[in-house]
């Protein structure tokens, strides 16, 4: 089955193809939501708003099965 990877903030997912593609068209119908800090008041501010979908970063890579393989036996990476 193929494979792809997925970004969602900084991170990077690997999955089927189609539960990827369900992730994406989930996000693509969320609404922003975003705390901000005044300092000046010492209070917060909460917003809820649409994101164009030209603004949103998530992305979405198909990966060759050999790749996917060759991945999956290199395992986590030592650091």
């Amino acid at each position: 089955m193929a494979k792809a990877i997925i970004r969602v903030g900084y991170k990077d997912y690997i999955m089927n193809t189609a539960d990827a593609l369900h992730i994406l068209d989930l996000l693509s119908k969320a609404e922003r939501y975003e705390t901000t800090y005044a300092s000046a008041t010492k209070s917060k501010t909460y917003h809820v708003y649409d994101t164009p979908m030209e603004d949103k970063t998530d992305s979405l890579e198909i990966v060759h099965d050999d790749l996917y393989r060759m991945a999956k036996l290199a395992g986590r990476p030592t650091k």
